[in-house]
């Protein structure tokens, strides 16, 4: 799905109905942006916690460290953005 929206003087846009409604959001609804490049996605905030808090379990279970766990993802992030965009630089590489 896609939808057009306009960015006010002030720097604010309106969620799409069916967007809030798709993700379930309401008066009050805290969301994340995450920028990644010249793209950004937009989250709930308790989805984004719900999945740290999943990878920090697992991470504990398997008895990575932060540090390791951290490296496993750059690895794992670098070999999916060559496998998937070759032609496209990652925003590692952005100056």
């Amino acid at each position: 799905m896609a939808e057009v929206v306009t960015v006010s003087s002030r720097g604010r846009i309106t969620v799409p109905a069916a967007i809030r409604r798709k993700m379930g959001l309401r008066s009050g609804s805290r969301v994340v942006f995450l920028e990644s490049g010249e793209e950004a996605r937009l989250l709930k905030e308790e989805d984004l916690e719900q999945a740290f808090d999943a990878f920090d379990r697992m991470r504990r279970e398997s008895g990575l460290t932060r540090k390791r766990m951290n490296a496993f993802v750059t690895e794992a992030k670098a070999r999916l953005w060559k496998e998937h965009c070759p032609n496209r630089r990652s925003s590692s590489q952005d100056p």
